[in-house]
């Protein structure tokens, strides 16, 4: 039985409401008893994972700042007139670089969750050693 909306000059009707045993699906997609059984992939329905907007902007921003200011370091007049406070400056960056890769190994065996320190210790490595080399 449809039911009848009035909405303006034209009626519109709608179908009555399925319940779950009785609704068709598309041939190759599963029932909804089976939607459990379909796997752990991120992408199987029902399945989000909450990700915060500050790490995502910090992982892409940061590795891209060191970079930006190491190449800066080694390229501009600061090289030539204070030689080893620009070698000292970058070889805090490679120490930071290695605390990163430090904090990513950790974060491998301890933390059960995905993290965002296996980008970052990769991302500082390339921005760090690739900095001084486009800078010269």
């Amino acid at each position: 039985v449809a039911q009848t909306l009035a909405g303006g000059s034209s009626a519109r009707t709608r179908a009555p409401a399925q319940n779950a045993s009785t609704m068709q699906f598309p041939a190759g997609m599963p029932a909804v008893e089976d939607a459990g059984k379909m796997g752990s992939s991120p992408f199987s329905p029902g399945k989000r994972i909450k990700m915060s907007a500050t790490p995502l902007l910090l992982m892409l921003i940061l590795p891209w700042g060191v970079f930006v200011f190491t190449c800066a370091l080694s390229c501009f007049k600061t090289k030539y007139l204070f030689p080893w406070t620009v070698d000292v400056i970058l070889t805090l960056f490679v120490l930071v670089w290695l605390s990163s890769v430090v904090t990513a190994l950790w974060a491998r065996v301890r933390i059960p969750e995905p993290t965002w320190y296996t980008y970052l210790a990769f991302a500082l490595g390339i921005a760090v050693f690739s900095g001084p080399v486009c800078g010269q």
